[in-house]
């Protein structure tokens, strides 16, 4: 064992004089820069620097290279690193709260790609879906999801009580045969019911027609139907509408006015009874033909007025 380390005494002198008035950084300066080594400036931190009983307890500007540059770069690393993961870990949480539940926030994108967009009020009721065909919805009502498949993308309206009312579907495509099958569809719905007004355009198999209808529903509700849907896919046509009027009270799906283009390419409106029977047409033929038709119950003509009828009375 060596002679104990002792202070020059110049540097006990001047120690004495003002280490009381010096903070803990200037006293670490004051001991390096008096000419000790790191192993006696370890050894004998406590007595310069009281409260410091190891390297670490020094500020590291100043007592670099006396505590060590492998000690102080381990140090250092470890404080970046434990910097880092408090400062992501925070700015996650900070995101995850307030982008998810922060009123009123609002986010600005120049292009956003999805597949499907829901949505709903506070409450969670669903009053708009924009989807593709992939994952386009089932038939809705009252919230609750039934299965009713449908080749279409587009959007659908739900109303206060998260039943389908309405929407806007589209789509198109061609056959194997290489014809177009092309259509869309934009409507509204009765309370609790099927579509009561659209506006729409379809071609299939060369065969095209547009324009606007008018239809009746019954006026129960179709919830009875919903519940039995799957014993009505199952019947043939006319014994599946046989058994909807059953269920819903009375025949759906009744056209009552049309006003549009017909499939020979006529511009017209016809006009129907409560039971979807054409009573009156006032039509204009591709060739300019125009006319004004009265049909009975069985759908024959009773009466015809063309220009040359009125001009002749």
């Amino acid at each position: 064992m060596g002679r104990p380390f002792r202070f020059p005494e110049p540097w006990r002198k001047a120690r004495a004089r003002a280490y009381p008035a010096m903070d803990v950084h200037t006293r670490a300066a004051f001991a390096i820069q008096s000419g000790m080594s790191g192993r006696q400036f370890r050894r004998l931190a406590p007595k310069v620097l009281p409260g410091a009983t190891r390297c670490g307890n020094v500020a590291p500007a100043v007592i670099r290279g006396v505590c060590g540059e492998d000690d102080m770069e381990q140090r250092t690393a470890m404080r970046w690193l434990l910097a880092y993961s408090g400062a992501l870990t925070v700015a996650v949480c900070a995101f995850l709260l307030t982008g998810a539940a922060a009123p009123g926030k609002r986010a600005s994108f120049e292009e956003i790609d999805v597949q499907r967009i829901n949505v709903r009020e506070p409450d969670g009721t669903l009053r708009l879906v924009v989807s593709n065909r992939t994952r386009f919805p089932g038939l809705i009502f009252r919230g609750k999801e039934h299965r009713h498949p449908r080749e279409v993308a587009g959007m659908l309206f739900y109303n206060d009580e998260g039943t389908e009312n309405g929407g806007l579907v589209f789509g198109g495509s061609r056959g194997p045969d290489g014809k177009p099958r092309a259509g869309g569809h934009f409507s509204f719905d009765q309370y609790e019911q099927d579509q009561v007004a659209t506006f729409g355009q379809y071609e299939r198999d060369g065969i095209r027609w547009a324009g606007v209808t008018v239809l009746d529903q019954p006026d129960g509700s179709s919830e009875p139907m919903l519940e039995n849907l799957e014993e009505l896919n199952a019947l043939p046509p006319d014994e599946r509408q046989k058994r909807q009027v059953e269920l819903t009270g009375g025949p759906a799906n009744v056209a009552r006015v049309f006003l549009g283009k017909d499939h020979e390419r006529s511009s017209l409106l016809s006009l129907r009874d409560a039971e979807g029977r054409v009573r009156l047409v006032l039509r204009v033929a591709a060739d300019g033909a125009a006319a004004v038709e009265f049909l009975d119950e069985a759908g024959k003509v009773v009466r015809r007025l063309a220009p040359e009828d009125i001009s002749a009375q």
